[in-house]
């Protein structure tokens, strides 16, 4: 079976990714939650013993190792391909949407550290601004195209698994009315998604 190593379900937003995305397809795996520790350099040795990076998500099947999520979910999309749309055009904009994500909004992450449950109310700057205009332009391009009620068509996918914690995030910094009403349906969906909510604890 595979074994899914991942973080505090807490604190780690990418271990959070691969996790939901495997929990809504059905994807069986063993989950092994590692605790983060006060001492940094204790932290990465322990976790260098399962991961070459000293950090999650880390994806062991049999032998084979992958590690970083988005390696995780193109290596599980050769064997489970509903992990991405079956129609080319809704596939590159979920290959587009994951990786923007993998690599940019970096005010939303500095300014919103992931929690599962709400923070504060926060006044965004004018940077995060820019980020959560270019957020909703990205989600209303995919749930308008692709007509929903997901962002690349009609079933939860690789893409919808990578703006999970920017839902928590919208949710718990009270920014969701920052969104666009489209955007805030679309939130309102994942939030209420048995694979977020297992997540959670609550289902």
């Amino acid at each position: 079976m595979l074994k899914l190593h991942i973080g505090d379900k807490k604190i780690s937003s990418w271990s959070m990714r691969p996790w939901v995305l495997m929990k809504a397809l059905d994807i069986p795996f063993e989950e092994i939650e590692h605790p983060y520790l006060e001492d940094n350099t204790t932290q990465k040795a322990l976790w260098k013993t399962f991961s070459p990076t000293s950090q999650v998500p880390v994806l062991l099947d049999g032998d084979t190792l992958i590690w970083d999520s988005l390696a995780i979910v193109l290596y599980l999309a050769e064997d489970y391909p509903a992990i991405f749309p079956t129609d080319k055009v809704a596939r590159a904009y979920a290959y587009s949407a994951c990786t923007e994500m993998h690599a940019g909004f970096q005010q939303l992450r500095q300014q919103c550290n992931f929690s599962p449950v709400f923070v504060k109310s926060i006044i965004p700057d004018s940077l995060l601004k820019k980020e959560l205009s270019r957020l909703d332009e990205l989600w209303q391009q995919g749930l308008l195209h692709f007509k929903g009620p997901f962002l690349a068509g009609n079933t939860f996918t690789a893409a919808d698994a990578y703006y999970t914690p920017v839902v928590l995030r919208l949710i718990n910094y009270d920014l969701v009315s920052m969104m666009s009403l489209p955007a805030q349906q679309y939130i309102q969906l994942i939030h209420n998604h048995a694979a977020i909510r297992a997540w959670l604890g609550l289902q």
